[in-house]
């Protein structure tokens, strides 16, 4: 456990989905009251790559040091869990249980390295050239490793979102639509968008294929908890929301948000499989969610039990039970800004445009409550 506390405050700063970009404050086209699915505190102060609130600085660790977490048998270096400057294609992805999914294809494990005709290392860039860079300013030089970010399980967390068990055809459409520029964040700080465009249009076809044939094919347990609360935790931003410790460890009102915290922070940190989360949602908004499905008509392109069909008109419809609910707010509102307008998004352009923020919350907490399926 020493080893596991140790490599927490290491792992924090250095974990590489970049839930908030961290340049300038939420874009005023993001009504306050979803600023949470997009990663910041209410009221929050313009951020930057060297400080979040609540944030705490890092220890000074041995990056040598090996970690442990209880129920695997791998001993992980700390190096493992950062990626600098030409890592992509050298280092592998933290995986604490190899033997329980199919070998990893390269680009999910290593990712790979790109250089210019000089030589140098090439990195992520938005429209304008500007590099967009990772959690705490690291830059990688190349395609990081898939599962660097969305996890060897496939879990990924709030922030990058879940892939595992998603419908192939379906995830191959979203690629494209990146690589077309067709998906995008109603945040234009929010950097790991822009690095999965920047990646779309790098990756080879048999690399993308090869990642997607690995996460379709992997199981998607339960792993949301959501309780209906007027009180939840104080928390710090990393890449997602997370209980703050010591001196401004408390509670604070809900204030119509939903708060998503890992069960088990230090395990979340260090990619835990099936690391399990709690999403904390209004009061009310699990039977206001069960009735605006309804009205909304969820279950007519998602299924009944919200486990995904295929349609005649729109192919395999992904599942979205037991998804996260801030990830599921975020698609909803890039939909009706318009940010997301891909194929699949746009049958359901007219259904997010009647849609309040408020409607999105209680669709999401109950879609976050419903078990997934195989």
């Amino acid at each position: 456990m020493k080893h596991l506390q140790l490599a927490v405050a290491f792992a924090v700063l250095a974990f590489a989905g970049v839930y908030v970009s961290a340049q300038q404050a939420p874009p005023k086209e993001i009504p306050p009251a979803l600023h949470w699915a997009y990663g910041y505190s209410a009221g929050a102060a313009p951020l930057n790559n060297n400080a979040r609130p609540g944030a705490t600085p890092a220890a000074v660790v041995d990056p040598n040091e090996l970690v442990k977490i209880p129920g695997s048998t791998q001993a992980l270096p700390r190096s493992i869990f950062r990626r600098a400057k030409g890592d992509e294609g050298v280092k592998p992805v933290p995986d604490w249980a190899p033997d329980s999914h199919p070998p990893m294809p390269d680009i999910v494990r290593l990712g790979r390295s790109i250089r210019d005709a000089s030589g140098n290392y090439l990195s992520p860039t938005d429209g304008n050239g500007n590099i967009v860079y990772a959690a705490g300013g690291v830059e990688d030089g190349g395609i990081r490793a898939c599962g660097f970010c969305h996890s060897a399980h496939g879990m990924g967390h709030p922030g990058n979102g879940a892939i595992a068990g998603l419908p192939a055809s379906y995830l191959m459409q979203q690629m494209e639509d990146y690589r077309n520029g067709l998906r995008n964040s109603s945040d234009p700080s929010k950097g790991n968008t822009k690095r999965m465009a920047w990646y779309a249009t790098r990756m080879t076809p048999a690399e993308t294929k090869a990642s997607i044939d690995y996460f379709s094919k992997l199981p998607y347990p339960k792993s949301y908890r959501v309780v209906e609360a007027t009180m939840v935790p104080t928390t710090r931003i990393t890449e997602y929301f997370i209980p703050a410790t010591g001196a401004v460890a408390g509670t604070e009102p809900i204030d119509g948000r939903i708060i998503e915290v890992p069960e088990h922070p230090e395990l979340t940190e260090l990619r835990a499989p099936n690391a399990p989360f709690v999403a904390y949602v209004p009061p009310g908004a699990l039977a206001r969610g069960q009735q605006a499905a309804v009205t909304f008509q969820c279950a007519t392109c998602h299924g009944a039990s919200l486990n995904g069909m295929t349609m005649a008109e729109w192919g395999e419809v992904p599942a979205i039970a037991g998804r996260s609910p801030a990830y599921v707010v975020r698609q909803m509102f890039d939909m009706k800004t318009g940010s997301r307008r891909g194929t699949n998004a746009k049958s359901m352009k007219a259904i997010v445009d009647r849609m309040t923020p408020e409607d999105m919350i209680h669709v999401a907490a109950y879609v976050a409550s419903q078990a997934p399926q195989p």
